[in-house]
């Protein structure tokens, strides 16, 4: 399986590609958190039923032979928000920014005249 990661150095975000699935020691890596926490959290994430665990993990095998299981760009962007360190703030603004510049905002007018018979 062709996967690619999220990388934070000097305020930049990059990603790899499209295909974003991470293991959680490179989650723990990216926000600058110890990984038990990021399992730990992911593990929380799934058994309270934020994300569905079949959608959203996978056992692939890695380059080096190993076996290990990998969350996709959604368990990526939760972790952010559970997390308040250096790095996560950087990617919740980037992530944000990307989210502003995809969908400019909507300005909605109601007309309230005859609403209330005025």
């Amino acid at each position: 399986m062709k996967r690619d990661i999220i990388k934070i150095s000097d305020y930049f975000v990059t990603i790899t590609g499209d295909n974003v699935w991470m293991t959680y020691w490179e989650i723990a890596n990216l926000f600058n958190v110890v990984p038990i926490s990021v399992s730990r959290a992911i593990k929380r994430m799934f058994k309270e039923g934020v994300l569905p665990e079949f959608e959203h993990s996978r056992y692939i095998r890695l380059p080096n032979g190993n076996h290990a299981y990998v969350y996709s760009l959604d368990v990526v962007t939760a972790m952010s928000f559970r997390f308040s360190t250096h790095y996560s703030v950087i990617f919740r603004k980037w992530l944000m920014d990307k989210a502003k510049e995809q969908h400019p905002p909507v300005f909605i007018s109601f007309r309230t005249k005859d609403v209330y018979g005025c």
